[in-house]
Parts: C-alpha cells; sequence; structure tokens
C-alpha cells in the first residue's frame, strides 16, 4: 500500500505540475501522499508497538482527500459531473459526447484515495482477528479477543508445582505496560509453535488426536489460549508483570493440550521463553459484577482455577491494607490434589492471618498423605463433596479418605458463618465440579456464579 502511494504521489506531481501554481488545493492530495509515505515507513517499523494503529490513522483521511478532489475537479458541481460520466455509455465510440478531452480534470480520479485507504485500513485491521484454540480447559471462545493487538511477552519467573502444574509470569518486551485490568478477568495468550490436534466426537465422547500431515507427521501452527490472571492489580501497576497459574492439560488418549504443550516445552532451559499476548484483557467475572450486595462471598476454586479468586484476594488485602476494607465476608475453598500442588497457599495464610478484612481460607487436597492428614490447616476431599459436607449433603462420588475439614476452620465455624440467602457462590475450575456446586448452591438456597469462558 505505501509503495502505491510513492507511485500516486510521483503520477500527482506530473498531473498537477501546471495547477501547482494556480491553486491551493492542488497541494493537498500530494501533502497526503507524501504524510502517507513517511508516516507510514516510520509506523511500519513500530508494528507491534502501536505502529498498526498509526498506519490506520495515517490511512482513515483518504475518504477525505478522495471526497474533496471529486468535490474540487467537478468545481463544486458533482452530481452533474458524476451524471456526465455515467452518460459515457449512451455515446457511440469514437465520439466525445460533447465535452472535449482534456478540457477538464477526471471526475474520478481521486476516488484512488478511496481504494487506497480502504485497502489499508483492511490490511490493518486483519491483524487484529485472531483464531481463538479450543482446548478443553480455560479457552473463551467467541472472538471477543478480536480488535486487540498482539504483542510480544517473555515468560520468567517459571515455577513447577508438580509435573502438570506450574506458575509462571508474563513481562512485554520493551517493558510496554499491560492494560489496567479488575481482579478477575482474563487475557489470551498466544503460541506459533504448537503442536495441532484435532477434536473428534465419537458418540457423546469428545476425544483431541493428534492433526498429521500427508507424511503422518504432526501438524504445527499458531494457537491462542485464553487464561485468568492470578497476579493482582496493584502488582502488575507496580512489577509490570502478570502471573499465571497453569496445568499441562492432557486428554483420555493421553494427547496434550497443543496450547500447554508448546507452553511447558524448553521453558525451564530457556530455549522457548517467547509468548505473545493480546493487548486486552476482558472478562465480567468480577466481584463488582458477580458479587455486588451479597453479605457473603464464598469463592471455590478446584485445581488451577483459584486463579481469579487469588487475584481477587491479594487487591482486597492491599486495598484493606490502605483503609478501604471491603463490609463483605469472604471465604475462600480451595482443593488440589496434592499439598504441594496448592498454589499461594503460604500467602493465603498470612492474609487470613493478618486480618485485614473478614477473610476465611479453607484448603483441601484430595490425594492426602500422613503429613497432610496431620495438618491442622489443611483438609482432605474434593470441593465439591467438602461443600456437600458443610450443607449436610452425602458426598458424590466415595474416596479414599474420609472427608475433613481443616481442624483448624471447624464445621460450626463455617456453617454460622455462611449465611444462604446473604451468600453468593463463586466458581472457576473444573467444569464437572462446577455443576456440581451449582446443584448444591440450589439445595441451600444460595445464589451461584461461575467463570463461563
Amino acid at each position: 500500500m505505501l509503495g502505491g502511494a510513492a507511485l500516486l504521489l510521483a503520477e500527482l506531481r506530473f498531473e498537477h505540475r501546471e495547477v501547482l501554481g494556480e491553486t491551493w488545493h492542488a497541494w493537498l492530495p500530494l501533502g497526503y501522499a507524501a504524510l502517507l509515505l513517511i508516516g507510514g515507513g516510520a509506523a511500519l517499523l513500530r508494528w507491534q508497538r502501536g505502529g498498526r494503529r498509526i498506519l490506520a490513522a495515517l490511512f482513515a483521511p483518504g475518504f477525505v482527500i478522495g471526497a474533496l478532489g471529486i468535490w474540487f475537479h467537478s468545481g463544486g458541481h458533482s452530481p452533474t459531473h458524476v451524471f456526465q460520466v455515467l452518460s459515457v455509455w449512451h455515446v457511440p465510440p469514437g465520439q466525445n459526447g460533447g465535452i472535449k478531452v482534456g478540457s477538464q480534470p477526471p471526475t474520478f480520479a481521486p476516488a484512488a484515495f478511496w481504494g487506497l485507504a480502504l485497502i489499508g485500513l483492511i490490511a490493518c485491521f486483519s491483524a487484529f482477528f485472531m483464531t481463538i484454540g479450543t482446548s478443553p480447559a480455560s479457552v473463551h471462545a467467541g472472538g471477543r479477543e478480536a480488535m486487540a493487538e498482539l504483542k510480544s511477552g517473555r515468560i520468567v519467573e517459571w515455577h513447577r508445582l508438580s509435573p502438570s502444574l506450574s506458575l509462571f509470569r508474563l513481562v512485554a518486551l520493551e517493558d510496554s505496560p499491560f492494560p489496567p485490568y479488575q481482579a478477575g478477568q482474563y487475557i489470551a495468550l498466544r503460541r506459533d509453535d504448537c503442536l495441532l490436534t484435532r477434536k473428534v466426537k465419537e458418540g457423546n465422547e469428545v476425544r483431541y488426536l493428534p492433526d498429521l500431515d500427508a507424511e503422518g507427521r504432526q501438524k504445527r501452527g499458531p494457537v491462542t489460549h485464553s487464561y485468568s490472571i492470578s497476579s493482582a492489580p496493584f502488582e502488575t501497576a507496580q512489577g509490570n508483570y502478570l502471573e499465571f497459574y497453569v496445568v499441562l492439560e492432557r486428554g483420555v488418549d493421553g494427547v496434550l493440550g497443543r496450547f500447554t504443550e508448546s507452553l511447558f516445552r524448553g521453558v525451564e532451559d530457556h530455549t522457548n521463553e517467547r509468548l505473545a499476548f493480546l493487548e486486552r484483557i476482558v472478562g465480567d467475572f468480577t466481584l463488582a459484577k458477580r458479587a455486588a450486595g451479597f453479605e457473603h462471598v464464598l469463592m471455590v476454586g478446584t485445581g488451577t482455577g483459584l486463579a481469579p479468586f487469588v487475584s481477587m484476594i491479594k487487591q482486597l488485602h492491599v486495598e484493606a491494607q490502605q483503609g478501604a476494607a471491603p463490609p463483605a465476608r469472604y471465604t475462600l475453598l480451595h482443593a488440589n490434589r496434592t499439598w504441594e500442588e496448592l498454589a499461594y497457599h503460604s500467602e493465603l495464610l498470612e492474609i487470613e492471618k493478618a486480618k485485614s478484612f473478614d477473610f476465611v481460607y479453607v484448603p483441601s487436597v484430595s490425594r492426602p498423605t500422613a503429613r497432610d492428614l496431620a495438618d491442622p490447616q489443611l483438609g482432605s476431599g474434593r470441593a465439591n463433596n467438602l461443600l456437600r459436607h458443610l450443607f449436610g449433603l452425602p458426598a458424590k462420588e466415595p474416596a479414599a479418605f474420609a472427608l475433613a475439614l481443616p481442624r483448624e476452620r471447624p464445621l460450626a465455624m463455617l456453617r454460622e458463618r455462611i449465611e444462604p440467602s446473604r451468600t453468593v457462590v463463586l466458581t472457576c475450575g473444573n467444569p464437572n465440579v462446577m455443576a456440581d456446586i451449582a446443584w448444591i448452591a440450589s439445595q441451600a438456597g444460595m445464589r451461584f456464579e461461575k467463570e463461563d469462558w
């Protein structure tokens, strides 16, 4: 497009060589073409750092320049001249239709700027639209990430909790700031070297199999995946990073999730640290949107579903320390398989101990060791079964270990704390567990909300 602007500039200089000395408006298309060429070249050099937006802003005035050109070429009588141009279809070939060739400037010649502007804007905005991955977990479908700029980032401080669970931080290259956000929102991350899979449905069962090329090799390509942010907004504002709590997804056939396989591959030996992200943080799974007006907020996170809740709790804690303690009570139930996989466990215990606001933390593991069973601050059992236990409902499935709340958060205390009619349950994590929690909430008379992408 910029090459076209350069040719247009040269052609205009030739065609307007005489009229440039007669009217000021003859300089308008030349000035605009020159500005587009110079500014557009500079914008291309900063394409991933706002250059695309600058280039789009440079192309847009082309519609105005084209309209003004048609107006001036027609002497302010555009409809008449348009009719003359269209009437040429009734003029026999070889005749001029009463209008001498070269007696007036071509009416529609300036419309070339319309075409240049349109093609330029399409090129700029086509980069906004990304294909959103459909891996079976924290992926957001529906295309709401459209109209966001793709930016380059780097993974730092990768902390592996277990073979399949990790915490990591993302920083933007060039140290550009992340967009502001609210605790509970999410962002789309992108990798270009993912091992692709294809979705296969057999009856009611959905499986993901490797997508192979003609030579039997698994295809590679770009995948975009959305994740809830586990860092708090104040942490991002202070440290200019985003933190995530992620799981290495694995299908029933052992096929690794196409995005998370790439995410976990090579990051610990620093050979695969680059990670792109869409410069837009979105979502309505926030306290302001989902918990407004309730006296008690019960957060239930399974596995990495803790992410939005730990962001909320950390933000509430720092705001309370600054003198803005929330009026509501907050209870967080987080369950994972093992103690090692309870991300943010120590930090959440410290926040609870600080008593900066009314907060109770209830951690649990579904595969407790002897050490875990002896820990008075740790429960045993899955999140939905512990919630059933709280409301006197039978467990959904048998477990190898007896259900138990942390001894320092006894059943009587939690039951007194949770008044169903004044409580909203927020859930994030395993879809089957969330469905059961929805049923529990309906039985207990509590409002139910879930992170649903």
